[in-house]
């Protein structure tokens, strides 16, 4: 288990830099672990997202599983 933030963000359509508030920026807590199995390990990755402009939804769930072997 390793726990660790994200923070997703855009510049804005073809890289414009305008303000903060005209762009999608999304921050919070996420986990990342890894079980491991007679032939691999199992990955996985979870956050909840928080929008943090207008232009953001409020909240985002985000979930990631991976099988390596």
């Amino acid at each position: 288990f390793e726990p660790g933030v994200e923070m997703y963000g855009g510049l804005g359509d073809g890289g414009e830099f305008g303000s903060f508030n005209d762009h999608e920026q999304q921050l919070g807590p996420a986990a990342y672990g890894k079980f491991r199995t007679a032939s691999g390990a199992i990955k996985y990755e979870v956050g909840l997202l928080f929008g943090l402009t207008n232009d953001t939804p409020d909240t985002t769930a985000r979930f990631l599983l991976e099988y390596e072997f």
